[in-house]
């Protein structure tokens, strides 16, 4: 009995990793454009704090202190070494791309900040 709760476990884990890689590659547009784990918490944070409506975040609910101090926590974003992106042709008359990719999540937020 033991040997088969040891492989329902182990097929619960492949399962669990195998669902979990097939959800971040449609998130990131492919399992080659995962970033790295450590990567990802703040990926989570940055888009949170985006699709927060400024009625929330202004409202007692979500006091605004509250809403800085998670910002702040991105103040110290560092740009993944491996970052890459990818360019797509949305139409050629007029031409118009699409850069996926060309600066990664947090890195936008923050040159918004310097602005």
């Amino acid at each position: 009995m033991t040997i088969l709760r040891r492989v329902q476990w182990f097929c619960l884990g492949v399962g669990l990793t195998l669902g979990s890689l097939s959800w971040l590659s449609l998130q990131f547009g492919g399992v080659g454009h995962i970033p790295p784990l450590a990567e990802i918490p703040g990926i989570a944070l940055t888009t949170l704090l985006d699709r927060v409506p400024p009625s929330l975040a202004s409202s007692f609910i979500w006091p605004e202190a509250y809403f800085e101090k998670l910002e702040g926590l991105l103040d110290y974003y560092q740009c993944p070494q491996n970052h890459e992106f990818r360019v797509e042709i949305v139409h050629h008359s007029p031409v118009i791309l699409r850069f996926r990719g060309f600066l990664p999540h947090g890195e936008a937020n923050h040159m918004l900040k310097l602005a």
